[in-house]
């Protein structure tokens, strides 16, 4: 498992989000992305620090469909 400096186990999370429709724009495109994080807290706020980068999109104008974590089985 992936460790951070502090000694933190860090997770994989698969986070799903969209921009919110308008009546301009009823269907939106869904961005999905794959995060290491500690918690959902920090793995959504990692979405859309990288969202923001990658497409433009604040999170004022959009959504979190899905945050879940990805469990492995050795």
């Amino acid at each position: 498992m992936p460790t951070r400096a502090k000694g933190e186990v860090l997770h994989e999370y698969i986070v799903t989000g969209r921009k919110l429709p308008t009546e301009k724009e009823p269907v939106t495109p869904i961005y999905k992305m794959q995060i290491f994080a500690s918690n959902t807290i920090i793995a959504k706020s990692h979405f859309w620090y990288f969202i923001s980068m990658l497409r433009r999109l604040k999170k004022a104008i959009g959504e979190i469909l899905e945050c879940r974590r990805v469990f492995f089985s050795i």
